[in-house]
């Protein structure tokens, strides 16, 4: 691997070797969830020191180490192995993405056949339907493996905006209801704002909904904030692990949103949005849109070890391995090495490189309920 930051300038050239991927299966008591009296309903702030995961929880997503260099123990169960070897290299299924080309999962929602969750949370707030950022159940590729659908994923960044500018006079105020389950600490749903420029704030920063809660809300911006024009928007945003993905935190989330209104000192700029008039599953209502943003792009790529800068001598590595440079425009000049194509940088809109290569399903036989990962 190469890790080296140049002196002088941000560069990190980071080559992921893989060169063979082993997955096993043993026996390991589920992590239950907490109980809700547990959970921090609401966070006024942001929090200076996270609620921590337990111990429990954090090895069920860390990768142990070594697991390849003993004998299986005689509970054990391989499933499969890669190498990635073979003419030109052989991805032997594995597929590169891009994880921040995302589904749009704010959307109109009945809520039917979804029995109220597993908290008794997913139902409309008003009426017959409301807006939910969230995934029922699917048989989709890539999203049929969540562990505890309904609920959400990880790595989700997902934007509800306004969908024009809006002119405005005086004191902004945005009313909504809202109820909100995600994991306390880590995973937030924000209201936010900007003056049609893009450069996105919050609307209220005494408001950050996570954990668990349900509330009537009614958030004030002031004159002085604002340019006479603005745009308005919920982002829901979660981390890395522990969601309905994973299936660590089992959740009814990530959010519930309705009778949305936008009122100015002028009177009401935005009618109160019911979410009744949609089609089931709509992104766009009234006045009001799905607003995430393009893709960052997938970088992902096999390629021959003989092919890569390795700059460790003892620990060369010839066979095929991925790495996430691919047609990246920066190369690793900074460390003597011009020809090293490294991983991309930030975009312009303030996007970082978020790819993953997946593996092909694997059959799932023998005893145990943990998998095991050796690479």
């Amino acid at each position: 691997m190469i890790s080296r930051t140049c002196i002088g300038q941000a560069v990190l050239a980071v080559i992921l070797l893989i060169p063979l991927v082993t997955f096993s299966k043993t026996v390991e008591k589920p992590v239950a969830r907490a109980q809700e009296g547990q959970l921090a309903p609401v966070v006024r702030g942001h929090e200076d020191r996270p609620v921590p995961r337990s111990i429990e929880q954090q090895n069920r997503w860390t990768i142990q180490r070594g697991l390849h260099r003993s004998p299986a123990a005689t509970d054990t169960t391989f499933l499969a192995f890669f190498d990635f070897e073979g003419a030109g290299c052989d991805a032997q299924g594995w597929t590169g993405r891009d994880a921040s080309l995302q589904p749009p999962y704010f959307h109109i929602d009945d809520f039917s056949a979804l029995a109220g969750g597993t908290y008794n949370r997913l139902w409309p707030i008003e009426g017959n339907q409301s807006l939910w950022c969230g995934m029922r159940p699917t048989t989709d590729e890539g999203l049929c493996m969540y562990a505890t659908p309904p609920g959400y994923g990880n790595n989700w960044d997902q934007r509800f905006c306004t969908a024009t500018c809006l002119d405005v006079t005086g004191n902004v105020t945005v009313d909504y209801e809202i109820v909100w389950d995600t994991e306390p600490g880590y995973d937030f749903a924000y209201l936010e704002y900007d003056e049609c420029d893009d450069n996105w704030r919050d609307f209220d920063p005494m408001v950050v909904y996570t954990g668990v809660g349900t509330s009537f809300e009614s958030h004030t911006l002031p004159d002085t904030l604002h340019n006479g024009q603005v745009r308005i928007r919920f982002r829901f945003f979660s981390d890395q692990a522990l969601s309905d993905e994973d299936g660590i935190w089992n959740t009814d989330g990530a959010i519930i949103v309705d009778s949305l209104t936008v009122s100015d000192g002028s009177g009401i700029v935005v009618p109160t949005e019911v979410f009744e008039d949609e089609a089931f599953g709509s992104t766009v209502a009234d006045d009001w849109e799905s607003c995430n943003q393009p893709p960052y792009g997938d970088y992902s790529l096999l390629y021959p070890g003989l092919n890569m800068v390795q700059e460790d001598p003892c620990n060369l590595n010839y066979t095929c391995m991925w790495a996430f440079i691919a047609g990246s425009a920066y190369d690793y000049s900074c460390g003597g090495f011009p020809g090293q194509k490294v991983i991309p940088y930030e975009n312009s809109r303030g996007q970082y490189i978020n790819n993953l290569v997946v593996s092909p399903l694997i059959p799932f036989t023998g005893v145990g309920s943990v998998v095991e990962m050796a690479f």
